[in-house]
């Protein structure tokens, strides 16, 4: 790939151009009917689809993704595939198909377990995972506070 032109990195410009390079992703991916949501420099592209029908959908999304990665440089390690919904309908889902999308060279499967935006979400939308994780750091770091509270006098402990 030829760059012909840039913006230095941390500019206050490269935001805003970055914004304006990525803001046609949306309608390119209402062109396979999915909807595009984008996080600074992370997009996911989302479909709704019955459990009766699910190859079609998947395809979409295989082309979607694809006509996206021609347009922005993809990362396959970071790109994720989950299906959501009871538990129940995932169980039999996964049991029933062996989704995964095709990119390139490299197979994205179906994942357990993502991570959007800081926040752990398993395919039925629990969010037992998520709420593991933030009770581990914090007995942590509360772990932590107990080792310096010998050095701290009653007040300051009191207040951490």
């Amino acid at each position: 790939m030829v760059v012909l032109c840039s913006v230095p990195q941390g500019s206050v410009l490269g935001l805003s151009m970055f914004i304006l390079y990525t803001a046609e992703l949306a309608a390119l991916a209402s062109k396979f009917d999915m909807k595009l949501y984008a996080f600074a420099d992370d997009n996911q592209p989302h479909v709704h689809c019955d459990i009766s029908n699910i190859i079609s959908p998947v395809n979409a999304l295989e082309e979607c993704i694809t006509a996206i990665g021609q347009w922005l440089q993809l990362n396959a390690k970071k790109t994720e595939l989950v299906c959501a919904g009871t538990r129940y309908s995932v169980a039999n889902l996964l049991c029933d198909y062996d989704l995964s999308l095709t990119l390139e060279a490299d197979i994205v499967k179906a994942t357990d377990l993502i991570r959007v935006l800081g926040v752990l979400f398993t395919p039925d939308l629990a969010l037992k995972k998520q709420v593991t994780s933030v009770s581990t750091k914090c007995f942590f770091q509360l772990h932590q506070l107990r080792r310096v509270r010998r050095s701290l006098d009653r007040g300051s402990a009191a207040t951490l």
